[in-house]
């Protein structure tokens, strides 16, 4: 049978609309599995290694999504920990604002700042379950971690503990740490002294926290290094954590901490120690950074890189953790040979132990939105862990230099030349291990995660801007004297009569326009803490951050300028009839704001702004 051309278009027209319609089916069904398979991978039901193809759905989903969900394991069930099961608040309601404290916390308020370090009575005075200020960053606020978080070990060390801050420490972690990731809490006594109230904290440990706390008590002194070693020792859980007796965790703080060690087993994480002052018990909020250290071997912090700072607050990068304050699997910390049993009493086990996780595979994680309060004692009290009198501080620098620093340990020689002849003690144990883990070298460390510690914290320090004493030229008799001055006060009556050489001055007129361009002396900075006219001007330890403590001496107008940024910049100035000093808008006609330095490196000067381009 012949057909018509306009059969065949008929045809044609039948068959395009069928194979339309089938293909619409197949796009339409293809979709629905799709919209099927990502609503399962996102709920946890299914995941990657059940099924290869989401991988290729994964990659679509884009890097806002990934910011509004933020996903931070591969376990894509997540959940926001501020909450209960059933979606209400959980964490930090069950803390009251109950006055009252034992009976036998109270009396005798002998151990006061002198004996402690912190003031006794305004803690007393404190409910021992109180609300905290939430100073973590408000994007923490939307932060969802994965719904399966291991459970973890907590593990506190305490010797000589005043009780009301060590109750207040176990009610803030009972309080705000979520009961189905707490396996126990570890109470470790380092061999207290007898305390009149002794008898009255364990009655009320035990009416109140029942079976939550394991106590141990040692029956010898140990020393918090090796205390901290016998807790890690009876943990029962994936996941330990070590935390100091004298600090407050805030809101939701272990969450975040244990999301990145789901992520890697070999990951350590530390929250963000915020400041309990040890006169008032105000909490304040401290800033994120990066912990190193300098030749003195002395715990510094380092500046966020600017992609750190652009991505605040996830987790970044941390060179040494800041004193004790991590979490770490069990496998790893024992993998790593936990802390070296021949560090004596405490000091440098936190350098140790960073080193060796950076080194030796694994990573250490600063958490901006894992938030805990520590008590720091007052700068004029010296801490007493022990009564020995051996330096065993000392030796503990030598273990951790000649086990981990390889020729860096050199630095480190020249600025505490005693080390040169303390004995470490047998280091076999420590380089076997370090052989057997395959540890990367020490100069990897400080090439790849602290690059940037050789130019903060130079092992040979550049020449000084200036140094010697600071004239005023208004009152040409008086220079800027700090005898007897505390720290972290106000400067006031600081103007005295100048030393007969002002090259080399009096020790409490000596000062230094150092390399990182603050006016310092022995360790301690101006500092402007205001902005605005006649701000005043406090002596504070140097942070070597510039900032409120960076000055410029322009030689030509003889004027101390303070601030880099132009928009910023006053002026050292001093009121004639007072002799106050502050700092004041920048006037080239006041000579109450001219200065004389006593010496002056003029090569030095000339290239003064030389690395700031």
């Amino acid at each position: 049978m012949v057909r018509s051309k306009h059969s065949y278009s008929l045809l044609r027209y039948q068959f395009n609309n069928k194979v339309t319609y089938q293909l619409l089916l197949l796009l339409l069904s293809l979709c629905g599995l799709s919209i099927g398979l990502i609503i399962l991978y996102g709920h946890g039901i299914i995941s990657q290694k059940n099924v290869a193809v989401l991988k290729f759905f994964k990659r679509q989903i884009s890097e806002n999504s990934l910011k509004e969900h933020i996903a931070v394991s591969t376990n894509r069930q997540l959940r926001d920990w501020h909450k209960g099961p059933e979606g209400v608040d959980e964490i930090g309601q069950r803390a009251t604002t109950n006055n009252l404290q034992p009976e036998f916390i109270g009396g005798n308020s002998e151990h006061g700042l002198r004996l402690t370090g912190f003031n006794v009575n305004i803690s007393r005075g404190l409910p021992l379950q109180r609300s905290l200020p939430d100073t973590r960053h408000k994007k923490c606020q939307r932060m969802r971690y994965p719904s399966l978080l291991p459970k973890c070990s907590i593990i506190v060390v305490y010797r000589n503990e005043q009780a009301s801050v060590l109750l207040r420490t176990l009610h803030s972690l009972l309080d705000r740490t979520p009961e189905k990731l707490l396996e126990e809490i570890i109470l470790v006594d380092d061999y207290s002294d007898p305390q009149d109230d002794d008898e009255g904290l364990q009655i009320y440990m035990k009416n109140n926290f029942g079976d939550k706390i394991q106590m141990v008590h040692l029956k010898q002194r140990e020393g918090l290094i090796r205390a901290r070693l016998e807790g890690a020792r009876r943990a029962k859980a994936e996941v330990l954590v070590f935390l100091d007796a004298h600090i407050e965790v805030n809101v939701n703080w272990l969450p975040p901490l244990l999301a990145p060690i789901v992520k890697d087993s070999t990951t350590s994480t530390t929250p963000i120690i915020d400041i309990i002052k040890y006169d008032t018990f105000e909490y304040q909020g401290a800033m994120p950074s990066r912990g190193g250290f300098n030749w003195q071997f002395n715990y510094v912090q380092l500046p966020l890189l600017k992609e750190e700072e652009r991505l605040i607050p996830r987790p970044h990068n941390n060179p040494v953790m800041n004193g004790g304050l991590f979490a770490i699997t069990k496998k790893f910390f024992w993998h790593l040979g936990a802390y070296d049993e021949g560090l004596e009493i405490w000091g440098a086990e936190q350098y140790e132990l960073s080193f060796k996780i950076w080194l030796c595979g694994g990573k250490l994680l600063e958490v901006p939105c894992s938030r805990i309060g520590h008590l720091y004692r007052s700068p004029e009290f010296a801490v007493s862990y022990t009564k020995r009198k051996d330096d065993f501080i000392s030796k503990n620098y030598k273990r951790v230099a000649e086990v981990w620093m390889d020729e860096y340990k050199d630095f480190l020689y020249e600025h505490i030349p005693k080390l040169n002849q303390i004995e470490a003690g047998d280091l076999t144990k420590q380089k076997l291990l370090r052989q057997r883990l395959q540890c990367k070298p020490f100069k990897w460390f400080m090439e790849h995660i602290a690059f940037d510690l050789l130019k903060i914290y130079p092992p040979i320090k550049p020449p000084d801007f200036a140094s010697g004493a600071i004239k005023s030229l208004a009152l040409p008799d008086y220079c800027l004297d700090v005898d007897n001055k505390k720290t972290r006060l106000k400067l006031e009556d600081v103007l005295r009569p100048c030393s007969p050489d002002l090259k080399y001055p009096y020790d409490s007129q000596k000062w230094y326009l150092g390399f990182r361009r603050d006016l310092q002396h022995h360790g301690n900075c101006l500092e402007v803490q205001a902005w605005g006219s006649h701000a005043p001007i406090w002596l504070w330890p140097c942070h070597n951050s510039g900032g409120n403590q960076w000055w410029y001496y322009d030689r030509t107008t003889q004027m101390l300028i303070q601030g880099e940024k132009e928009y910023t910049q006053r002026c050292l100035e001093v009121d004639s009839k007072t002799r106050e000093i502050f700092v004041n808008y920048c006037d080239l006609t006041r000579i109450q704001q001219k200065w004389k330095f006593g010496y002056i490196n003029e090569t030095a000067m000339d290239n003064f702004f030389m690395e700031l381009k």
